[in-house]
This record gives structure tokens, sequence and C-alpha cells, in this order.
């Protein structure tokens, strides 16, 4: 693999008259950044998602590593194709594998989108919901769900239904998971989802799910607009409790170029229960505004994934432009400047790529975030968006290999 130097920390600023927790001493640092070189026997590697699985073997102790996945097939496909992988014990990515069969998921036809964006830990397994929402011959929309006791390894097929209940979305709109599920206080379960709307326009849901539980059940609908599409979201709980939510919102979806702003809202009071968040009101939606940022005071972005650290620092990894990370110590009312971990950005792209403005070609700006630690983290992204990302004609810093990199940061 190839290092790249050290990268430098962040400045934290301080904005009107706010002023930081305590906990604000906490600084990132970031380590070397790391590229793997492009696989000649695959075609893409983008849009990755990564987890850090915590488990128990065999002799009951516990064990960690971490599990990731990416698209091997062209962007908007309609035959999406990923590939599962984790990471031995000598450091070495392989592949995933059906359990009992010994099969790669890779080869098994019900495994072509089997993706880890949406992990959590159920006892002493770790499952994984598949982004795509399917329809059964009943009718009855689902998630395929796999499920792991040996820390990623090895996986077992099952589903999750879907509950969209008072929705008015699309006939026939399955809707998608994005990357991220939350557990509350008192193990419910918290994942953010987006669906077409009859309306013509898409919007963002929270599905909750019980502890041990099959069935994901809408239980908010943060973003709806008859102007706009609300697409990825993440959600975390903040230190005093509320919700706050993070989406996607395409400026205009009748545009041929589109634009990309993040927005985010939070509950009015602490949820720490489904039952929470099915009656929690919730604040004005705002914009999220990062120094340093294209468009900082309502920054361009897509594929939001913010956690809380140690402290109630709030950690905001997006894309595109760019690849990014931004801290907030007080809540989300405030950004750090921008800390831009890799860029790939085409230098002589003059016009936009169809939809897509210049600045946002080259890495497709979907990073996969795994939080190992209260303070730690672990970032893996991509050099060039499959099918679209590294066009004949342009100059990419990077080059146009299909190539995955990786770097860490460490609160200290």
């Amino acid at each position: 693999m190839k290092r790249i130097g050290a990268l430098v920390g962040l400045v934290l600023l301080t904005l009107g008259l706010i002023t930081p927790v305590a906990s604000a001493a906490l600084q990132p640092g970031y380590g070397a950044l790391t590229i793997e070189p492009a696989d000649p026997n695959r075609q893409f590697r983008a849009m990755p998602s990564l987890q850090w699985v915590t488990w128990q073997d065999a002799t009951g102790a516990t064990k960690h590593r971490l599990i990731r996945s990416f698209l091997v097939s062209a962007d908007g496909d309609r035959q999406v194709k990923s590939r599962v992988e984790y990471r031995d014990d000598a450091g070495r990515w392989q592949p995933a594998l059906e359990a009992g069969t010994g099969k790669k998921l890779q080869d098994l036809p019900t495994a072509q989108f089997a993706m880890v964006a949406n992990g959590v830990a159920t006892g002493r397994e770790y499952s994984v919901f598949e982004s795509l929402g399917r329809v059964d011959a009943t009718g009855q929309r689902y998630f395929v769900r796999w499920t792991s006791s040996d820390g990623g390894a090895s996986w077992r097929i099952g589903r999750a239904n879907l509950d969209l209940a008072g929705a008015i979305i699309r006939t026939g709109e399955t809707g998608r998971l994005f990357q991220g599920v939350l557990t509350l206080p008192n193990g419910d379960l918290v994942a953010p989802f987006y669906a077409g709307q009859a309306n013509g326009h898409s919007a963002a849901y929270l599905l909750t799910m019980p502890k041990g539980g099959t069935t994901w059940t809408r239980s908010a609908t943060p973003f709806l607009s008859a102007a706009f599409n609300y697409s990825e979201s993440s959600a975390t709980r903040l230190a005093d409790g509320r919700l706050l939510m993070i989406t996607r919102q395409d400026d205009d979806p009748t545009s041929k170029v589109i634009y990309s702003r993040l927005l985010g809202r939070i509950t009015n009071g602490p949820v720490s229960s489904a039952a929470d968040l099915k009656t929690a009101g919730w604040g004005a939606a705002f914009a999220v505004k990062v120094p340093g940022a294209i468009d900082a005071n309502a920054v361009r972005g897509v594929a939001p994934v913010v956690n809380t650290m140690e402290g109630g620092i709030l950690m905001l990894v997006f894309g595109r432009p760019g690849n990014n990370i931004a801290f907030s110590y007080d809540s989300g009312a405030t950004w750090t400047a921008l800390h831009r971990f890799y860029t790939n950005q085409p230098t002589n792209c003059t016009a936009p790529n169809g939809v897509h403005p210049c600045d946002t070609l080259g890495s497709s700006g979907y990073i996969g975030v795994a939080v190992t630690g209260p303070r730690t983290a672990t970032f893996y992204g991509d050099n060039c968006q499959s099918g679209w990302g590294c066009e004949a004609g342009w100059s990419y810093p990077n080059g146009k290999d299909s190539k995955l990199w990786t770097m860490s940061v460490r609160l200290a």
C-alpha cells in the first residue's frame, strides 16, 4: 500500500455567542492516508461502507474487527452489485462467506447487493440490512437481513418487513435505507430511510424496530416537501437526549444540474424509545453551516454521517465536493472549519457531466464510517465514483483507477 504524509488537525471556530462545552479540549488528529491499489479483477470499487464489529467467540472472549462493502457495478445500474469483506487477524481483507456452505457471498444470486452500511449488534450476533427495499409476491415491503455470529466472516440470510402505514409513497416504491442504525437507550433501533412520494418528490423518514424485532415501522417524517427531494440522512442522539437528523436536499429536482445541500432538524425533547420518537415535536429545519466549505452558509454535500463522540462532540462526515469531516462542540449549532480527507476533482473540467457539476466529479463522496471507540473512528472512501466519476477527457490528480483510500481520526 502507498502512504501519503500525515494530515494536520482542525482549527476550532467559535461563532456568535455560543460557548463550546468543556470537552472542546479534545481536538482531532489524523492518521496517515493509505491508498489501496486498484484491483485488476474488478471494474469498480466505489461507495464503500464500513463497520466496527464486536462479538463473542466460542470461548466467550470479546473480539473486534472491521467489515466493509463497496459497489462493483456502475452507479445507477438496475442490477446493482456489491462485495462484502472482513479483515482477518493478519489485517488482510477476505471475502465474506455464506454460513453453512462456505460459498462466497459475491457468488450467490441472493447476495448481489449485500452491504454493511446499516449494521447493528444484536446480542452476541451482528446484523446488517440491505439498503434497497424489496417487495414480495404478496405486496409486503421488506429488507434483506444478513446476520453473522463470527464477526462478519460468514452470514446467513433473513428478512425484516417494512411497515410504512400513513406514508403516501409512489405505487411500487420500495425506498432505501441509508448508512447507520442508531440504538436508543431502551434498545429500540432507529434507521434513516427515504422513498419517493406520490407528489413526485422523495421524503426522508426515521424507521424504528423494537429490540429483537423483525419489522421496521415508520415513526417520523422530519423532511417532506412538495418542492424538494430529501434523501440520504443520518441521525444521532445528542448529549441531552434529543435527536439530531441531517439530510441531503437536492436544491431543484427539475434542474439539469443537481446541487445538493445538507439540512438538519432536532427534536424538541429527549428521545429514549420508539414511542418517544413517534410523539416528538421537531424544531425548524436549518442549513448546516461549515466554515471553509463550498457555500459555507448552506453547505453543499451528499451522504452525511453524523455520530456523537465522547463528551457529546458531534462528528459529521460528508462528501461531494470532496471527502470531508467537521466537528461540533455545541450540539450542531456551529461546526469546526472543514477538513478534507481526499479529493480527486478534475483539474480541467469546464462543463457539468450530465447532472453532475465539475467539482462533484472524481470521488463519489460516499464514505464508510466506523466508530471504533469513544474518541476514535476509521474511514474508507473511493477515488472514482463507479460509472461516471472519472470520465475520459479530463485530468484527475489521483488518476482514474478504481481504488479505495482509508484514514483514521483520534480525539485527544
